[in-house]
This record gives structure tokens, sequence and C-alpha cells, in this order.
């Protein structure tokens, strides 16, 4: 079987692109930008699960897709990285 090594170097580009604010909550430059200009400071939230909070109540206000867009990638990584398995 032969290794698909393009899939390997995808990964590593949005790993590059992730930070890491002081609370433990993951976002790329591009998802910390749009929630800055929604008026969301992410370095604000003392954790991940109160900024999805956050996110889903203006998500229900607005429809607004981008912010849908991060609160499921927020929700995807909670999920692997903070949910004992």
């Amino acid at each position: 079987m032969k290794m698909d090594y393009s899939k390997i170097e995808e990964l590593n580009v949005v790993k590059r692109d992730m930070h890491k604010n002081y609370n433990g909550i993951y976002l790329t430059d591009a998802e910390y930008n749009t929630l800055k200009n929604n008026g969301f400071d992410a370095s604000k939230y003392s954790s991940i699960k109160a900024l999805m909070f956050d996110l889903e109540e203006a998500i229900e206000d607005s429809e607004n897709e981008e912010l849908e867009m991060i609160l499921d990638s927020i929700a995807e990584f909670n999920y692997y990285h903070n949910t004992n398995k």
C-alpha cells in the first residue's frame, strides 16, 4: 500500500497555522480575527465551553455562517482533545 504524503503535508500546514491562547483555546489566525471582528475576544474566555456557549447564542440570533464554521471547528477540537474516551 502506498502512503499518501499529501494528507500529512495538509495536516502540517494546518498545525503550523494553529495558535493557543492562555486558556487552552486553539484557533487559527483567521478564526481569531473573525471572532474579534464579530465582537468576541477569545483571549478573555476562561474555557472553551464558555466560548462555545456564547457562539451558539450569537448564531441563533444572527445565523452567521463564519461563526458557525468556527463553532464546528472548536467543538470538534474540544471533542477530540478534551473528552475522556
